[in-house]
This record gives structure tokens, sequence and C-alpha cells, in this order.
């Protein structure tokens, strides 16, 4: 598990990509059906990204199963869907930077399908 430094270092790097404008995002069915229940753009999504803390890191680094070279991380942002029942609640986010572009890709941005741990909360 990583230390506290190294996450926010990972985040520092997440939102300077955002701040450049290098994303990009999976459009998946999950994807698209949780934008639209939050009523939010892709634009907001990585918004929500750039709030992330060393709270809501849930686990990773860990290989891409397509690209191993490639590192995923893993986060959560709790009580999002209240009207869901747990662990459906919170909200799935699911990052890797991509070496062939040079761009953050946001794999996942979803209700939770199973329940999240919050080994920094």
């Amino acid at each position: 598990m990583p230390t506290t430094e190294e996450i926010e270092k990972y985040l520092e790097l997440v939102r300077l990509f955002i701040v450049e404008d290098k994303v990009d995002f999976i459009k998946g069915s999950d994807e698209k059906y949780t934008l639209g229940k939050l009523g939010i753009s892709i634009t907001d999504a990585f918004e929500m990204v750039k709030d992330l803390d060393v709270k809501n890191y849930y686990r990773g680094p860990s290989p891409d199963h397509r690209y191993p070279s490639q590192q995923v991380w893993e986060f959560g942002i709790p009580e999002i869907f209240e009207d869901e029942i747990p662990p459906h609640r919170d909200l799935y986010v699911k990052l890797t930077f991509r070496n062939t572009r040079g761009d953050l890709l946001m794999m996942s941005f979803h209700k939770a399908r199973d329940l999240i741990t919050y080994p920094y909360k």
C-alpha cells in the first residue's frame, strides 16, 4: 500500500493533467448512466476527481489488466448515491496514466459494485 505522501504526489500529477486538459474518459454505459444520474458533464466529473484526496484512496497502484506496464489507482467518493443501498452509495473512480498517449485516462466513474474500503479515512 502506498504512503500518504505517495498518494498525494499521484493526485498532484492527476490535477496537473486535468488543468492542462491532458485527459480522456471511457464512455461506457455505466459511466454514461452515472453522468446522467448526477446531472453532470465529463468536465464536471474531472472537477470531482480534482477534489480527491488521501482519504478517498481505495487501492492501487496495480497493473492494468490490458496494459500491464501501466498502473491503475482506485478511489471512492462516499455517499454520492443516497437513494441506493450500500455498497452502491459510493462513487468508484479508476485512473491511469497512458504512456502511449501521455494523458490521464478515467477508466471508471460509476456506482460502486462492491464495498469500497478507505484505509486512510
